[in-house]
Order: structure tokens, then sequence, then C-alpha cells
């Protein structure tokens, strides 16, 4: 099972991939690392807690349900974890 430290790993290898590096290309990449399978979120929530329970400061994807506020917590933990890794970069400073 992956973990959020795993997804924000794969998201770093995956930046070589893209032309134009942005702010909006760690939002791209972020989004498409968020697990779709509800059996996957829930694994991951076991394993952290806080994806559960933490109200996430973009507001729950969808419906606001238990599920989309674990994928919008594991959504900010991978984009938080891309911003620290680039945060040197000219590329997202301006």
């Amino acid at each position: 099972m992956d973990t959020i430290q795993d997804l924000i790993k794969f998201g770093i290898d995956s930046i070589s991939e893209y032309n134009e590096k942005n702010s909006d290309m760690l939002h791209e990449i972020a989004d498409g690392l968020v697990p779709v399978y509800h059996w996957h979120l829930i694994q991951m929530a076991a394993e952290n807690y806080d994806l559960a329970l933490n109200v996430p400061e973009l507001g729950p994807a969808f419906d606001g349900s238990p599920i989309n506020i674990i994928a919008a917590n594991i959504y900010e933990a991978i984009l938080n974890g891309l911003y620290e890794e680039f945060a040197d970069q000219p590329w997202l400073n301006g």
C-alpha cells in the first residue's frame, strides 16, 4: 500500500514529464495521485488517522462525505509535500 510519502516521492519523480513547470502543474500532479478506490482511501486513513479527522483547508471534495474528506486531506498532504520539495525553484516563486 502506498503511503503519503510514497505518493509525494512519485510526484517529485514525475516532474520531469512536464515541459512547463508552475504551481498549476503541482496541483495537477497532486490531484492525479489521490487514490480513487474507497478501499485504498480507507486503508490510508487507517494508517494515518489525521486523514480522517482533520477538516481539509480547501474543503472536502463533492458532498463532504467521510471518504471525500479523506481524499481531500490526501490531496492537501501531497500538494504540501510537493510545495516543500520545490519551494526554492524559480518557476514556483514567480
